[in-house]
């Protein structure tokens, strides 16, 4: 950023008067004790930063600048000792004069001073690490090869490259958790879409041939292909808007029997027997006490390596090193890493229970839906709230922790209540007894859910390619971040 080309000397430290010219190559100052060496180094510290590490800090007791930055026979007289250094920005192709005195340390001469150069000295100032003492230099030397990348962090004051690493893997992490419910709503608008369709495959040759058949039927050309813009109810005239919607009597009886069919799933004897060894897994951390408590200091860590900011604490203020803190509290963070491992595996076991009230949730809207264009009106409410029941409980199985509250939402998996059952009685026998459509009329109808769904299906399909693309983008920055900090501080 800067290269210093000269600095004098002036009654500063134990050096009376001096001057040095460094040519712009690298220059070493070696000498017997007492010769100034410290203090031309003091010095370039003092004239770029306005302070003195060796006269700062902790373990310094009642030294300070002011008082001990001038040569001892000065001691009194801080404005007669100064430190002037000429200095080349690169970026700016400028030289620059810079001057700065004991008596007023914070105050910079600089000459010019536009702002450029004022910006270039501000980020030179705010980098202390130009200067390292020994112990800071022997810190690094003797720490061990897998610590020693955030050795020089905190060497070099590099504070913020540790919380950039961090921040960048929680937030491949986060995207990381959003996959698996798009990935599960994906899936059941797949098969919602297949139950409209007729068919077993999602093929383009499987759509276009049922598609096809029912454009046919209406005297519509047949499509040739589909593509995301592609109407499967192209050409049909659009209904006058008096005409009320009506229950579609054969897309809904297919539903109402896929519906039959997800409810059954719900007690079947593989279900009970995923459901048995999930419970096992979840009382046996819900009846280990340790479990509640590391996952509250897990949470407690975490949000605290977010809010750790400062060099005190915010509770009494005490000081502290950002970097060793931090350093710390991820220690404690991995040490709960067992506690993390034994969650990914029950999360695994659970999936597919969350897949099936997935499903049930979801045919329970579109009974509900049917229910809301009956006449005469069907009571809806418990379907409905069944449904909302079933979002949750796939909220508490999907957190895991706390373990009582996934116990709980193993109970829905007990039987389906007697309400549902009548429900769908209720509706089933509705739908029934409606008139058989005409086949122009029955054409209409399933091109119509059938382009519904399609579209609903392209737009959970288009947000699962960018939640897909936004968790490997993160996941590549993270990684790359992470192995170049870790190259660049071996």
């Amino acid at each position: 950023m800067i290269r210093v080309d000269s600095i004098t000397i002036t009654e500063f430290r134990g050096i009376r008067d001096l001057t040095l010219n460094f040519k712009d190559r690298n220059f070493a100052v070696c000498g017997p004790n007492g010769t100034g060496k410290s203090g031309v180094v003091d010095a370039l510290e003092f004239v770029l930063t306005g302070n003195v590490s060796r006269l700062s800090g902790e373990g310094r007791g009642d030294i300070s600048l002011k008082q001990h930055g001038p040569h001892v026979d000065i001691r009194n007289s801080p404005g007669r000792a100064h430190v002037k250094a000429t200095i080349t920005i690169p970026s700016l192709g400028k030289t620059v004069a810079i001057r700065r005195t004991v008596k007023t340390p914070t105050r910079l001469q600089v000459t010019p001073s536009d702002p450029a150069v004022l910006e270039v000295l501000r980020q030179v100032q705010g980098h202390p690490e130009i200067v390292l003492s020994r112990r800071e230099v022997i810190r690094y030397v003797i720490a061990t090869p897998g610590d020693r990348a955030k050795e020089v962090q905190a060497l070099l004051h590099l504070d913020q490259v540790e919380d950039v690493r961090i921040n960048l893997q929680k937030i491949a992490n986060d995207c990381q958790r959003q996959l698996p419910p798009i990935t599960s709503e994906l899936d059941q608008a797949r098969v919602r879409l297949l139950q409209a369709l007729q068919i077993a495959d999602l093929t383009e040759e499987k759509v276009l041939i049922a598609v096809n058949a029912q454009r046919v039927t209406l005297g519509l050309k047949a499509l040739g292909s589909f593509t995301e813009t592609t109407s499967f109810k192209d050409g049909i005239a659009v209904p006058a808007p008096a005409v009320p919607r009506r229950i579609p009597k054969a897309p809904a009886l297919t539903d109402i029997r896929a519906a039959r069919e997800a409810l059954a799933e719900i007690c079947s004897t593989n279900t009970t027997t995923v459901v048995a060894g999930a419970a096992a897994e979840l009382k046996a951390i819900a009846g280990d006490p340790t479990v509640a408590a590391c996952a509250k200091r897990e949470a407690f860590y975490t949000a605290g390596m977010e809010l750790i900011q400062t060099d005190a604490c915010p509770f009494c203020d005490i000081h502290w090193d950002l970097v060793e803190i931090k350093k710390h509290v991820q220690g404690k963070i991995d040490e709960l890493e067992e506690l993390a491992r034994k969650r990914r595996e029950i999360e695994g076991k659970i999936a597919p229970l969350i897949h099936i009230l997935a499903n049930v949730q979801s045919m329970m809207k579109t009974l509900v839906g049917y229910a809301a264009l009956a006449t005469p009106p069907i009571t809806m409410e418990a379907a409905r709230d069944y449904g909302e029941e079933c979002g949750r409980s796939i909220e508490m199985l999907r957190s895991v922790l706390p373990a009582q509250e996934a116990l709980l939402a193993l109970n829905y998996f007990r039987s389906v209540p007697q309400a549902i059952a009548t429900f769908i009685s209720d509706l089933e026998g509705l739908v029934a007894a409606l008139p058989e459509p005409t086949k122009l009329d029955a054409a209409i109808e399933w091109l119509t859910i059938a382009q519904e769904r399609f579209e609903v299906f392209l737009h959970i399909v288009h947000k699962q390619k960018v939640a897909v693309k936004r968790a490997e983008t993160t996941r590549l920055v993270s990684d790359i971040y992470a192995a170049t900090s870790d190259t660049v501080l071996p």
